[in-house]
Formats: C-alpha cells, structure tokens, sequence
C-alpha cells in the first residue's frame, strides 16, 4: 500500500469520499479534463461528486456507478467507496402522520381525515405532473442553439471557434468527438481546420438516445504553411495531421498552446525551443512528423495503434529509429 493510500486510510473517518476523490486525483496530476475524457464521466458530475453537491448529480444508482468508476480510474477501492457515498447522500423517507380524530369531536375528526386526503391527492397529482413532465422532456429530441460558426461562413484563418448551448444532461459531439459542457449545457471549444470545405456537426444527444443535429459547412482560405524545417537545428518542430477528427492538448516548452479538437484532415505546426507534448483522445488518429537537432522531416506516423487516451512527448534530442 503506498504512503498516500496509507493516509487515506488513517483519515477516511474524517474526509468525505469526494474529498478523497478529489486528494488522490490531485496527487496523481490528473485535471478533471483528463478524467472526463478517460473514464467518459461528464465534467460536472466529477465536479458534484468532489465538493458533495448531490442536488446536481442524478439518481443514486447511476451517482453511484460514476463514483464506483471514478475510484477504481484512480486506484482507490470502487466497491467500498460507492458504499461510502451511499451512506453518505442518505435517502430519508419521511412517514406520512395522520391525526386521530378524537372521540369527543366527531365533526373534527372527519374533517382532518377529509384535509388529509386532499392533501394526499394533491401532491399525487404533484409528483404525477412532474414524472409526466420529465418523461416529456426525456422523450423529445434536445435543444441545441449553435452561436457560432455561422452557417455557409467563409474564414481567412486555420481554426475558428464553436459554441452554443443544449439541454442541461445531454451529451454533446462535435464531428463524433465527445465535447465538454458546464451545468447549463454550454459548450464552447476551437476547431483546427483543413484548407478548403470543412463540415462541422454538432449532435446533442440525451440518455434515451434522442438527438438533434446541426452541421455548418466552413470555407478555411488559410494561407499557413505545413512544412518542416529541411535541416535540423537546435529545437524541435512538431506538424501534426488528424486522419480522422481527434480531441488534443499541445504544450510547447511547458506552456499549453492549444486545446481542443483537430478536424479531420487538419494540421498544426508546432514549434519549441526544448519539447512539445501532445495528448490525444483518439492515438490512431492523428499523425506526426518532427525535425530537431537530431533528424530532419522524420515521419513518426500514428501516435497509437488504437482509439486511445495517449500522451507523448517529443524534445529537440528525441532519436528515432529506421
């Protein structure tokens, strides 16, 4: 058992179990950015289950199975801590009391009995109108209101930015890549381009599976070049080039230089005194080739053989084998 594991234990009676979530995530490196992507646990539910906001988390068995998810994604004992969480969120009926009527008022009696059981049929008709409600809202396809790209828009430059807002608890996929969303359903992310037509699908898509769709087609007149230097030198240079649409984070010399998703067929050139790291939901679709002061337009290929989280790193001194 490591040191850390050794401290949650000894403290487990006094930390809540998102606030063991939130210790072992932090002590790992991890933002909730890449646990999201990896474990496919919406953002803000990761958010709810850390601070212990259960009103905006959903019902308790699937709370639960995100909570069991999380735990083992990090290390820690999913079984026991989903238990944790379960005595934790409680789930407190309170008894309906009904007042006797007393012997000597018939006439009060009968009229607390009549009060009670208007009472009853009201909040019947309450949570009856409320179930009705939901199921509707369930059932009907998503909203999705798309502020930008404009439809049929022309841009001079390689990326443009997307973002809109949907139903709160719907899934959003941008060209088949998941895209986060805050509470209310806002999304908003940078969309590399390729030269010439680019088409740009949004779906929102909730837990029964309806979904509404809108697609933007993008002219990109950019004039950037692609090319690697021909020498090496003193530094590296990254071009990367999706094949198919891929969700990224690029740090060039430790500073992040762009996050979000590469449409298929487009490039980033990538320039860095010492070293560019690069993360990809999707390590089959996205291609690299380098030059540094070792090789010259040296073609990495794929980053992965499958549809994978991956992150690698190249630096001015990576060597590289025929």
């Amino acid at each position: 058992m490591s040191w850390g594991a050794q401290i949650r234990m000894t403290n487990k009676a006094k930390s809540t179990v998102g606030q063991e979530l939130k210790t072992r995530r932090e002590e790992l490196g991890y933002s909730l950015h890449k646990v999201e992507v990896v474990t496919k646990i919406r953002g803000r539910y990761l958010q709810a289950i850390e601070a212990n906001d259960f009103d905006k988390l959903p019902n308790d068995a699937y709370s639960r199975g995100f909570v069991r998810q999380y735990a083992l994604f990090l290390g820690l004992p999913g079984a026991e801590l989903a238990k944790r969480y379960q005595s934790e969120r409680g789930n407190p009926v309170q008894p309906v009391r009904q007042a006797k009527p007393q012997a000597m008022d018939l006439r009060l009696g009968a009229t607390s009995r009549w009060a009670a059981s208007l009472a009853a049929l009201s909040a019947i008709v309450l949570v009856a109108g409320y179930l009705l409600w939901q199921f509707s809202s369930l059932t009907a396809a998503p909203k999705l209101d798309l502020a930008s790209p404009d439809k049929d828009s022309v841009v001079e430059s390689s990326s443009i930015e997307v973002k809109g807002v949907t139903a709160s608890g719907a899934d959003v996929f941008l060209n088949d890549v998941p895209l986060p969303s805050d509470v209310n359903g806002a999304f908003k992310t940078t969309l590399i381009l390729q030269p010439g037509i680019n088409e740009v699908r949004i779906v929102a898509k909730n837990k029964l599976g309806k979904e509404t769709r809108l697609t933007r087609n993008i002219l990109s007149k950019q004039t950037t070049s692609d090319e690697l230097p021909a020498a090496t030198f003193d530094g590296i240079v990254v071009l990367l080039k999706a094949t198919e649409a891929s969700l990224v984070k690029i740090e060039a010399d430790g500073k992040t230089v762009y996050e979000g998703t590469i449409a298929k067929g487009g490039t980033r050139l990538l320039p860095a005194a010492n070293k560019v790291v690069v993360t990809t939901s999707d390590a089959a679709a996205l291609r690299a080739k380098i030059t540094n002061s070792v090789v010259a337009g040296y073609d990495f290929g794929v980053l992965g053989t499958e549809k994978i989280t991956r992150t690698i790193e190249f630096s001015k001194t990576t060597q590289v084998s025929e």
